[in-house]
């Protein structure tokens, strides 16, 4: 077959509605002196995974927190390449 240019595809695993909560507070007593700005802010975010079976596993652990998620995970497959293109150049939509 004919090769494409640029490297490989890096497959990266995702699946809506599986959450995990970053930052607000953290245990230990310098846990605010080292990232205070961790310590005031949580949010919720979508982690991608490098492997089927690791977001397999992750969705295990929240049914059972949660068991009103759905018995399967909806995945979907980005390309982890693309992923970090974005993150340096983000759309920029008055075209700078």
């Amino acid at each position: 077959g004919e090769k494409r240019p640029g490297p490989a595809p890096v497959p990266v695993f995702q699946a809506p509605g599986l959450t995990i909560v970053r930052g607000g507070p953290t245990k230990g007593p310098f846990s605010a002196v080292l990232n205070p700005l961790r310590s005031l802010t949580r949010e919720r975010i979508t982690p991608l995974f490098m492997s089927h079976h690791d977001l397999a596993a992750a969705w295990i652990r929240a049914r059972e927190k949660d068991p009103s998620m759905p018995e399967k995970p909806d995945v979907h497959v980005h390309d982890l390449m693309g992923i970090l293109e974005v993150i340096e150049h983000p759309f920029q939509p008055n075209g700078e």
